[in-house]
């Protein structure tokens, strides 16, 4: 049996880091992504308070405002599918960030319910397009990383 050279342990010791490092940061973006969700729904309900007021809103319209960011998700996680595969995931992703900003902006300089409601539709559109590929590019890194993993045991 062939013992291994100083050098070649530590260059495998070095991506087996590197490895480590980018699983994990991958990780903290589907928690930032869930995260996200999960916080703009939390929101809008606090939020609700306030727009109700200064918009003097409806039962129906407050109902509009809070689940079209739902449906709005629901769709575009539709449509990323198509676009991962069209344009990569790397570009939806960064596209999906910048939609999810123009939406947070929309929101804060809305001026009557018709602005807010296609804020949080913008918001929407960036959460479901995040959600479909930043789950996806994590499940290949993962898949990716056992079969790193097993190739390492076989042919040890």
């Amino acid at each position: 049996m062939m013992e291994e050279r100083p050098q070649e342990k530590a260059s495998s010791e070095d991506d087996e880091r590197t490895n480590r490092c980018f699983f994990a940061w991958l990780s903290i973006l589907a928690i930032i992504g869930g995260f996200l969700f999960g916080y703009d729904t939390g929101v809008i309900s606090g939020a609700m308070i306030l727009i109700k007021d200064d918009f003097t809103v409806t039962d129906s319209t407050q109902e509009l405002i809070v689940s079209v960011t739902v449906g709005a998700a629901a769709i575009f996680a539709l449509v990323g599918a198509f676009l991962n595969d069209r344009f990569g995931r790397k570009k939806v992703i960064l596209t999906s960030s910048l939609i999810f900003s123009i939406g947070a902006v929309e929101m804060a300089l809305a001026a009557n319910v018709t602005e807010l409601i296609i804020g949080r539709f913008i918001v929407g559109a960036g959460i479901g397009l995040s959600s479909m590929t930043v789950k996806s590019t994590i499940v290949d890194r993962a898949q990716q990383r056992v079969e790193i993993i097993v190739k390492v045991f076989r042919y040890r």
